[in-house]
C-alpha cells in the first residue's frame, strides 16, 4: 500500500484520494503533442487543475478563466462559458463560490475545521508528512507551505520547514517515485514519539493563521 491509494477525509462527500486519483488519471490519459518540436499541450482540465491548485485564496471567476485560457487556447465558439461549467464541477471539492462570481480554495474557508492524516512508514522514518495529503484543507503549494505556522497542543510554535520528499505513487505503468513538497516535522515526530499508523490530527485555524497539530495513536484518516 502507498500513501496515495489508502482511505483518506472526505470534505463534502468526496475523498481526497478519489479526487486526486481521477486528477492524475485524467492527466496521464489526455498527453497530446503537436508541431515539429512536439510542444506539449494540456487539456482544458489539466488547465483547470493547475489554475485552481496555484490559487492563493479568493479571486473573481473571471480572472480564473481567463488563467486557464492563457495555458489553454481555444478556438471554440464560446470557451469562457465552457470552462465556466467545468469549474463549477470541482464545487465542494477543492474551491467554493462565496458568491456567483467569486472562487475561493476550500482550505481557505474552512476555519475551525479538523481533521486526521495518518502517518505512513516512510513518513514516520523520515519525521515529514507529504504536503498534498493535506489537500484541500491546507494548500500543497511550496510557496504557501513556506509561510504555514504550526502550533503544538500548548499553541507553542512548532519548527518546521518545507523538504522535498521522494514518495511512491501508484501510477498507469505501476509503482513510481514522484518528488513532492513535504513538511519536516521531525522534531515533533520524536518529542511525541510518532510511529506508523498514528494520526496526526490538523485544526484549521478560526482566527490568525497557525494550525495546530496534535497526535493520536492508531489515528483514522476521517474528520471529526
Amino acid at each position: 500500500m502507498t500513501r496515495f491509494d489508502r482511505a483518506s477525509p472526505e470534505p463534502f462527500d468526496l475523498a481526497q484520494d478519489k479526487l486526486r486519483q481521477s486528477t492524475h488519471h485524467d492527466v496521464a490519459r489526455h498527453h497530446s503533442w503537436e508541431g515539429v518540436g512536439k510542444m506539449y499541450r494540456i487539456t482544458m482540465r489539466e488547465a483547470i487543475q493547475k489554475v485552481l491548485d496555484e490559487l492563493a485564496g479568493p479571486a473573481p471567476v473571471d480572472e480564473v478563466v481567463e488563467r486557464v485560457l492563457e495555458l489553454w487556447p481555444s478556438r471554440a465558439k464560446n470557451p469562457r462559458s465552457t470552462i465556466r461549467q467545468e469549474i463549477r464541477r470541482h464545487s465542494g471539492r477543492e474551491i467554493v463560490f462565496p458568491d456567483r462570481e467569486t472562487a475561493a480554495p476550500l482550505w481557505s474557508v474552512l476555519d475551525g475545521v479538523r481533521f486526521r492524516v495518518a502517518v505512513m512508514p516512510q513518513e514516520a522514518e523520515g519525521g515529514y508528512l507529504v504536503a498534498a495529503v493535506l489537500h484541500p484543507f491546507v494548500s500543497h503549494q511550496r510557496e504557501l507551505l513556506e509561510a504555514l505556522r504550526l502550533v503544538d497542543e500548548e499553541g507553542k510554535p512548532l519548527p518546521t520547514r518545507v523538504i522535498t520528499a521522494n514518495v511512491q505513487v501508484e501510477s498507469l505503468f505501476g509503482p513510481r517515485e514522484e518528488e513532492m513538497p513535504a513538511l519536516d516535522l521531525a522534531t515533533w515526530f520524536v518529542s511525541r514519539k510518532v510511529k506508523t499508523d498514528d494520526g496526526v490530527l490538523f485544526t484549521i485555524p478560526s482566527t490568525g493563521s497557525e494550525h495546530r497539530l496534535d497526535r493520536r495513536a492508531g489515528g483514522t484518516t476521517y474528520p471529526n
